[in-house]
């Protein structure tokens, strides 16, 4: 099966993006990460 594709806005440290990683039965891969807060 191929990989889903996905971006991750709003980004954090990623703790959303790493949440739907683990429990996804896909195989997630993400492209592209965004962050307004330069200090992360």
């Amino acid at each position: 099966m191929s990989k889903l594709k996905i971006i991750d806005l709003f980004a954090g440290i990623g703790g959303i993006r790493l949440g739907f990683e683990k429990a996804s039965k896909h195989n997630i891969e993400c492209v592209f990460t965004s962050e307004w807060d330069k200090f992360l």
